[in-house]
This record gives C-alpha cells, sequence and structure tokens, in this order.
C-alpha cells in the first residue's frame, strides 16, 4: 500500500511537471477541442487510480474508494454549470 500511496505522490508531480514543461512549453491560444480533450485525460487518469485504490480499500470492509468515487458526483449538481 505504501509503494501505491508513493506512485501516486510521484505522479502528482509529475504530471503536472510534464504537462507544463513539455506538452505547453509555448503559450498559445487554447480552444475548446484542446481543453476538452485535456480534460478528458485527467478524468481518465483520476478514474484509473481510483480503480487502483478502490480495491485495496474494499478488500479492508472500507467503502472509501466508492465515496470518493461518488462524492465529486454528488456535490456537482447541474444548477452548478
Amino acid at each position: 500500500m505504501i509503494l501505491l500511496w508513493a506512485g501516486f505522490l510521484l505522479l502528482v508531480f509529475l504530471l503536472p511537471a510534464l504537462d507544463l514543461g513539455f506538452f505547453n512549453r509555448t503559450p498559445h491560444v487554447v480552444f475548446s477541442k484542446e481543453a476538452l480533450g485535456w480534460t478528458a485525460v485527467w478524468i481518465v487518469l483520476s478514474l484509473l487510480f481510483n480503480a487502483l485504490i478502490y480495491p485495496s480499500t474494499a478488500s479492508t470492509g472500507s467503502a472509501s474508494g466508492l465515496r470518493r468515487a461518488t462524492s465529486r458526483a454528488a456535490r456537482r449538481r447541474p444548477s452548478d454549470f
């Protein structure tokens, strides 16, 4: 479990650095298509992380992985957009 969290922390620092330092080196106008694409990438990465965490928490009888997955969706209402 410690290796999983160490890997998570590594990704937390590595992925934004990669995004800012490699993919977006030069300033440019960001259009909706590009913004939606990057948003989809980050959402998929967060769901994959949750898919890794949920089995380890479900085996201990805790529902924290499921709470983490649903809490963000539950807090957002259509009127929030």
